[in-house]
């Protein structure tokens, strides 16, 4: 399923999706004239597209129309407006990285591939994280022998890790098996967020909700004390369970920031997308509204879920451990028998089926599919490889009038027997789903940390030293230096509001970062324009240009630009390295 923004209809036209070559200040000098702007009532509709796989066996369905399919919102039945068929290619594309080395000014880009042209393409993301470290070793192993049976010209794969740290490209999208190879050689294994913690503690930490609720299965104890046999008395015995809880908060975060990341840098590429999780376990259970962190978290959480939908990202999470058991005769932390026994076991099996459901409900929510309880890692990465080359895209209206926020629940069936029928489980309809200026400032803070960049819009940008900002020759030794980006935005994802007054509006922000991470400039200007018929004909044809000075002193810095579409609701962003002598 994926929501189009800036798909909208208002009442006296349709949105136009448009380009054009003028710079930012002849664009408010052609605008139209500052007078008090006529009321428009708007009349929203939202696009919602639901990516559909049938398969018959190991082989896709081909062929259907619209009305061979059904498909429900909340229980109620939607009228689908269209279906597509889409066959993807392996052509080889790139994903966008930060440059590994210094450069000279020449342009760089954010998207090498046509957008016009779906494509197939799948990301391994080795997940260290969540991953015991000796399970790290063995889902290594695993991708490695799933590699050395690569064809080459084949599905098109990249290798990421995710780290404490976030998310690090290793190698980027590319059908040589040779180059997927020596990338993963390169990988080591790093120690987890509870590497060494006892298995009752991390039972305990899981059982333990926000603010120190205690939930056993998904049912929240409202007295732990008074209930009996309560879990509660492990949580005397075992007080460090809430700092394990703390540290699976943070790996919650890291988890979902990189997951937002991703799909920001995946959304450019046209069609849908597959990430193949190779995880030792992810024991939340995020779909529930009393388990997952509130505030931040679980705005954090929406917003991912949101992106990978927008982005047409399915996750397919494989649990490096295979086969998983909680042995009673395994280490109980100070257990020593009776009831107490009876119920540290029965918070393992709990941790473990939480962490099972979630890596599942993950994969539902997205269209993908879990792999667990099986030692054959290399054989369900080849099958979630081979998944979603061929594909249905359904789309229908999204009621206006019922934003109010909350999941969304999809179901799609197929009037024929004997196929299997695979789509996203839901959507979330978040405060920026009616608000797309909601979470603007989350989004460009994350977008400005990310490992690579975004490309819901099309950028270059090339750069230029400038004079020497010192007031005189005498203090020109380290002097900062003025560095002149200029920045192409192609026209063709742009959203002009036609029936607003052509109504254009865009943020640049601008930062440097030093070679220690810290920011050492940063700049910007937002847009929000009403074109003029002339001024919308030059932004079909040549793009928007942007042109912004940072003052640096001597040194090597990276600089990305990022470009936020207001009315979309679409990032863009394209980072050089940049030196000033």
């Amino acid at each position: 399923m994926r929501v189009i923004h800036p798909i909208r209809m208002f009442a006296n036209g349709l949105v136009l999706i448009a380009s054009s070559g003028l710079a930012f200040t002849s664009l408010a000098a052609q605008s139209q004239p500052a007078a008090a702007p006529p009321v428009v009532f708007k009349s929203q509709t939202l696009l919602v597209q639901v990516p559909v796989i049938v398969r018959s066996g190991d082989a896709p369905v081909l062929g259907l129309k619209k009305d061979d399919f059904h498909l429900t919102e909340d229980g109620r039945d939607v009228t689908i407006a269209n279906v597509e068929e889409v066959v993807g290619t392996n052509k080889p594309l790139t994903l966008p990285v930060r440059p590994p080395g210094s450069s000279a000014s020449t342009q760089v880009k954010n998207l090498v591939f046509d957008p016009s042209e779906p494509r197939v393409a799948t990301l391994l993301l080795l997940d260290t994280l969540n991953t015991p470290f000796l399970d790290q070793a063995y889902g290594r192993k695993e991708l490695v022998k799933y590699l050395a049976t690569h064809p080459s010209g084949g599905p098109v794969v990249g290798l990421a890790i995710l780290s404490s740290k976030g998310i690090h490209v290793v190698q980027g999208l590319t059908s040589d098996p040779a180059a997927l190879l020596a990338a993963m050689k390169r990988v080591s294994g790093k120690i987890s967020t509870l590497e060494g913690t006892d298995v009752d503690t991390v039972a305990n930490a899981v059982a333990q909700g926000p603010g120190g609720d205690l939930y056993l299965g998904n049912a929240l104890v409202a007295d732990p004390a008074s209930a009996p046999d309560s879990a509660i008395e492990g949580f005397i015995e075992h007080a460090d369970a809430q700092v394990a809880r703390f540290q699976l908060d943070q790996a919650l975060e890291t988890t979902l920031r990189s997951f937002l990341q991703l799909a920001w840098g995946l959304q450019g590429v046209p069609g849908r997308k597959s990430v193949i999780w190779a995880t030792g376990s992810f024991p939340f259970r995020t779909t529930s509204e009393n388990v997952l962190p509130g505030g931040r978290l679980g705005d954090l959480y929406e917003k991912t879920m949101q992106a990978l939908t927008d982005a047409q990202v399915a996750v397919y999470p494989v649990d490096v451990r295979g086969l998983v058991v909680t042995s009673p005769d395994a280490s109980t932390a100070g257990v020593r028998g009776g009831g107490r026994y009876a119920r540290q076991i029965g918070l393992r099996n709990n941790a473990l089926q939480s962490s099972l459901d979630t890596l599942r409900e993950f994969a539902e929510m997205t269209g993908g599919r879990a792999f667990f309880n099986t030692n054959d890692i290399a054989g369900s990465t080849a099958k979630a490889v081979a998944d979603g080359s061929n594909y249905y895209i359904l789309t229908y209206y999204l009621d206006s009038s019922k934003l109010k926020p909350g999941y969304r629940k999809l179901k799609v069936k197929l009037n024929r027997d004997h196929v299997e029928v695979r789509a996203r489980s839901g959507f979330f309809v978040t405060k920026s789903t009616g608000d797309l200026n909601a979470s603007k400032r989350l989004e460009l803070d994350y977008a400005s940390i990310s490992p690579f960049d975004a490309t819901g819009l099309s950028l270059g940008m090339d750069w230029a030293i400038g004079p020497s900002s010192a007031p005189s020759s005498a203090q020109t030794a380290g002097a900062k230096k003025q560095v002149i980006l200029n920045v192409k935005i192609a026209g063709r994802l742009l959203t002009v509001e036609a029936a607003d007054g052509n109504h254009l509006n865009l943020d640049v922000a601008v930062f440097a970062q030093d070679k220690k991470a810290n920011v050492a400039g940063t700049t910007g200007k937002t847009l929000d324009a009403h074109l003029q018929p002339a001024s919308l004909a030059k932004l079909r044809d040549a793009g928007l240009k942007y042109s912004g000075e940072l003052e640096l002193a001597p040194g090597e810095y990276s600089v990305r630009v990022i470009v936020r579409d207001n009315l979309s609701g679409k990032l863009g962003s394209v980072t050089t390295l940049v030196t000033v002598p």
